[in-house]
């Protein structure tokens, strides 16, 4: 049986032994020793930036200077459309305004017409032909070279002038014949029986609608939209 004394000694060598090993490894020197700042090498880093053309490796300063590129060629993107939009805002506006002054030009050119036409006095009015003119005015149509839809086209937009009548005539403006002539003497250039001859008054009137609009239904439909042509 192990004394009491004999078990103070083995743990007393034991202890002792254990201090003995950690000064002889601290000594020995080889637990790690700090770094310090001699010994850290700074890092390089690289950002990759996806472009439309390629994967890019782009350092700090770089990708700062990519960032300002694009940033200025978004904004000039913007700035052009915007542009862009402004440029056919004041097209469209000058178009508007061209188009209402033309149209205030004839309104005024009709109501001078009709002042200096108030006073005329047509001939005895005869029978009208409303077939014969149309039928008439079917050949020239088809002489133009304009198809039936222009025909049409005419049809519509002299019934509404006048009925077909060649001896119609508007009290109020002094508009005179099948195409509504303002004034009515403007048929002579056509003919000098334009207050009686049907075919004069067409003649004139398909001068008149290819002149200025082109065809019968361009004519139609610009009637339809403002009352007169």
């Amino acid at each position: 049986m192990i004394s009491l004394k004999t078990t103070a000694m083995i743990v007393g060598s034991a202890i002792l032994s254990t201090i003995l090993v950690f000064t002889l490894f601290i000594l020995s020197g080889s637990h790690p020793k700090p770094a310090t700042a001699a010994a850290i090498t700074p890092v390089k880093q690289e950002i990759t930036v996806v472009t439309d053309k390629e994967y890019a490796p782009l350092t700090g300063d770089e990708y700062v200077a990519y960032l300002k590129a694009e940033e200025e060629r978004k904004a000039a993107e913007e700035a052009a459309r915007i542009a862009a939009e402004q440029e056919a805002a004041r097209k469209a506006e000058e178009e508007k305004k061209a188009k209402e002054a033309q149209e205030a030009a004839e309104r005024k050119r009709v109501t001078t017409s009709s002042s200096s036409s108030s006073t005329y006095s047509p001939p005895p009015a005869g029978t009208p032909e409303p077939g014969s003119a149309k039928a008439y005015a079917a050949q020239q149509v088809a002489n133009k070279g304009w198809g039936t839809d222009q025909y049409d086209c005419l049809v519509a937009l002299w019934q509404k002038e006048s009925g077909w009548n060649h001896y119609a005539l508007n009290k109020s403006s002094g508009a005179y014949g099948i195409p509504q002539s303002l004034p009515g003497s403007k048929m002579a250039s056509a003919g000098a029986d334009w207050e009686t001859n049907y075919e004069t008054q067409i003649n004139w009137g398909l001068g008149y609608i290819s002149g200025r609009y082109g065809t019968p239904c361009s004519a139609w439909g610009h009637s339809q939209s403002t009352g007169w042509y």
